[in-house]
Formats: structure tokens, sequence, C-alpha cells
């Protein structure tokens, strides 16, 4: 999750272009964002409706169906139909932060995204490093440690993207910067412990963005892994997100059927290994021909007048989006 939130905030900053015309361009990226998220997103709900609730038997209100169609469920008080969900509403909150930024003309402001760095920050890091409750406020969605937690991550992928980049960024803020990123690194030190003179591991809270912005600063700054086959998952792996509980649901109701003994008692890697593929495959179909094709489009309608009849944009630049 947490290196989902670094590449967003590390990507979608920097797409909005500053300029005089601020509301064109605001519209066209609300355009292809929309078409970049929603599509696929729409199937992936019919088919865990389908997965998880229908050939289990399990009841599932339409008022929940219909919230979760907006991404904003849990805005409007509905829970998600897959538990992965609730990360998407917490980006619909960065791109609306970055959207009132961007239409102040601050965006590009460093100290100003540092602030705001660090203000989410400041709502999480307490209770996991020091274990003081935090109390949150009345604007729970941005409060909400978890969601504090991850705009945080954005806002310094967004910084490191300007560092990354060699735009001009002011010293005092580069500091504070990797100051934070060392609060944010510090509870891996809480990962190992020495019990009765041998090594004890164990998960501390934060420990899993520890874990990511590591994996982030090694392998998204530092070193570069270069194949085309991970270059595609990168491109597809928004479906792969999407839909890998739903195949976790369906082995799991497969191998538990009456005659499917022979299934059960298999080894864990089996299983993965079995859902891992489906999920590959699956995701290969739905952003060949859901994803792409909505890219697409969500390219054409965002120029301005929204022209249908401009040629559809090469492959390799779709897959960049």
């Amino acid at each position: 999750m947490s290196l989902f939130f670094l590449v967003s905030g590390f990507v979608i900053p920097s797409s909005l272009k500053s300029g005089n015309s601020r509301l064109p361009e605001l519209r066209q990226f609300v355009v292809r964002r929309f078409f970049r998220l929603y599509p696929v997103y729409w199937l992936s709900i019919a088919l865990a409706v389908l997965i998880k609730f229908w050939i289990w038997n399990r009841d599932v209100e339409l008022a929940r169906i219909l919230a979760n169609v907006t991404m904003l469920q849990r805005f409007l008080g509905y829970e998600d139909i897959e538990g992965l969900y609730w990360t998407l509403a917490t980006e619909l909150v960065f791109y609306g932060l970055c959207a009132a930024l961007f239409l102040a003309g601050v965006l590009n402001n460093a100290r100003l995204l540092i602030a705001a760095a660090l203000l989410f920050a400041a709502v999480y890091y307490p209770d996991v490093l020091l274990g003081v409750p935090v109390r949150h406020g009345p604007l729970w969605f941005m409060f909400h440690t978890d969601i504090s937690a991850n705009l945080a991550l954005m806002f310094v992928g967004a910084l490191l993207r300007k560092w990354h980049d060699g735009q001009p960024i002011e010293g005092w803020v580069k500091f504070l910067l990797v100051c934070l990123i060392g609060v944010m690194m510090y509870p891996l030190t809480k990962s190992v412990t020495i019990v009765n003179e041998a090594i004890a591991w164990r998960f501390p809270p934060g420990g899993g963005r520890a874990i990511g912005l590591l994996i982030f600063l090694n392998f998204g700054l530092g070193l570069r892994l270069r194949h085309p086959l991970l270059t595609w998952l990168g491109e597809a792996s928004y479906s792969i997100y999407l839909f890998h509980p739903v195949f976790i649901y369906g082995v799991l109701w497969i191998i538990t059927r009456r005659g499917m003994e022979r299934a059960t008692g298999q080894n864990l890697g089996v299983y993965l290994c079995l859902i891992l593929a489906l999920t590959i495959l699956w995701s290969a179909i739905t952003y060949r021909w859901v994803e792409k094709p909505a890219i697409a489009l969500g390219k054409r309608l965002g120029r301005p007048g929204g022209e249908l009849n401009v040629p559809p944009t090469s492959a390799a630049t779709v897959a960049q989006t």
C-alpha cells in the first residue's frame, strides 16, 4: 500500500502543469484520472459482487453497491465491497488537495508541500513513536490516522519527485524532508529485539510504511530494474491490485466444495501461485481491453473541446500514463 501512495505522490502533482490557463488544465486532469480509475474499478465491483457475495450466498445491499460505484463509499457511511477500496478513497482526497493547491498556484511550492507532509505526519507518528494517543478532529477523513499517514507519504513522494527532477528546493526543505523520512523509517529499528539471547522479529506499527518507503528509495530512485516483463507488470498493476482479492475468494470457494477434497491440504505456496497466475491472466485481459481503451478515451476527451475525432494515442504513450 505504501508504494501505491508514494508512486501517486511522485507522479500526480507533476502531471498538473502550471500555466495561465489552470481551469482547462484541471479539467484535462480530472477527465484523464476519471477514465484511468473508474472503468476497470467498476468491473472489479461487478466481479467482486459475483464471486465474493453471490456464489458464497452472502447478502449485499444495493445501496452499498451504488455507494461503492462512486469510490466515495467510506465518506457516505458504507462499507467497501473489497477491503482494498479504502486506498482509492485516500487517493481521491489527495487528488482534491492537489487540485486545490494547483488552482491556488502553489502546487509547485516546495515549502508548502513539506508543510503539508509534516502536518499529516504529525497526526500519525507521535502515536507510533511515542505511544501518545491522538484525538481525531472533526474532519475525520483528513485526521484519521491511517489516511493522514498515507497523505504524508504522498506529499513526501511529491517532494522526492521535485528533488529527483532537479527542481529548485531550499536547503532547509531538503533537511526537513530527510528528517521526516528518517522518522518514517524509525519503526524498522523496533522490528528486531533480543529475547533470551535470541533474535526475535516483530512487525511494529508503521513498519509496513517504513518498508514501502525503503523499497521506493532503493528501487524507485536508486537501483533501476529494467525488463519488459517488469514494465508490463507495472502497467497492469492497477488491474492486478483490484482483482487479486476476487481470485483469493474464488479459489477458496472452489477448494472448499464437495468433491474437491484432493485440492485441500496443499502447501500454501501452491494456492498462492494459482491465485497469482489467475490474477495476472485476468489482468492482462482487463488491461488490454478495458484499461487501455479507457485511458485513450480519457486522453481524447481531456483535450480542449474534448475532440473524439483525434486519432487514438499510441500504445506506448498510453502505457506511460
